[in-house]
């Protein structure tokens, strides 16, 4: 009886074993920690570790999705099990507004001919560099840099058109509440079910254009997480009256 217990046991790890797929993410071969992984099949979720080293569970034809803000979204079917699936992460590329510079005739030789001798090409770079030298880069970019490298600011750019948002209302969702953990929704007396539902009931009211910005770039600023904190405060009451939203 002991050797079949321990067969059925052995034989049940290994089934467990192979219901898992693994990799590692990273950016610029520095590990990434805290991406989201979502298996879109069974909604199963986990998160990289300090390492970059993630594990959930899949079977074969599974969907998966890795979602971390700022970069674009990861998307790739399960092809066989047991095997390595690492990737790198992207930026997201952010949008400016076009430089127009406009020049008005002063009378003055020497001015009017530095104005209008440049080209509108170069006087549009000229003006952007400017304008973008002085903002802060990305932190991946200033751990590369060496002393005379230039390092391109973050901030505007050209407009390259239409870009399609980096998160749904869905994916925000999990990002917070992965973000967030369920100990911090157990103050306001949710279960982990409930979650999910709370979120979605309170960001209703959170103002649009913030919420489109969020959708748009993928990424909560600190600012924006402490209008967000405050909205789930005021929303709490109103969720646990409404009996449609709360489940027990």
């Amino acid at each position: 009886m002991k050797k079949i217990l321990l067969f059925c046991l052995l034989l049940s790890f290994i089934i467990h074993k192979a219901q898992n797929i693994f990799g590692t993410i990273k950016l610029n071969n520095y590990p990434v920690a805290g991406a989201l992984i979502i298996n879109l099949s069974d909604e199963r979720r986990t998160t990289s570790t300090a390492v970059g080293f993630y594990s959930i569970n899949a079977k074969i034809g599974d969907k998966i999705r890795i979602v971390r803000e700022g970069y674009e979204n990861i998307n790739f079917s399960v092809q066989e099990l047991n095997s390595s699936y690492d990737f790198n992460l992207n930026p997201v590329p952010k949008e400016i507004e076009e430089v127009v510079v406009t020049a008005t005739p002063t009378g003055d030789l020497t001015k009017d001919s530095e104005a209008f001798g440049r080209s509108l090409k170069d006087r549009r770079v000229n003006d952007g560099i400017r304008k973008t030298v002085k903002l802060r880069s990305e932190f991946y970019v200033e751990s590369l840099r060496k002393p005379g490298d230039f390092v391109q600011p973050v901030g505007p750019g050209f407009s390259m058109g239409s870009i399609n948002n980096k998160w749904t209302k869905v994916e925000s969702i999990e990002w917070l509440h992965n973000e967030l953990t369920d100990e911090y929704f157990a103050e306001f007396g949710l279960e982990s079910q409930d979650v999910n539902r709370f979120l979605s009931f309170s960001l209703m009211t959170l103002d649009q254009k913030i919420y489109n910005r969020i959708l748009k770039y993928g990424y909560i600023s600190p600012s924006d997480m402490g209008q967000i904190k405050q909205l789930f405060e005021k929303a709490i009451t109103n969720f646990k009256k409404n009996p449609t939203q709360k489940k027990h």
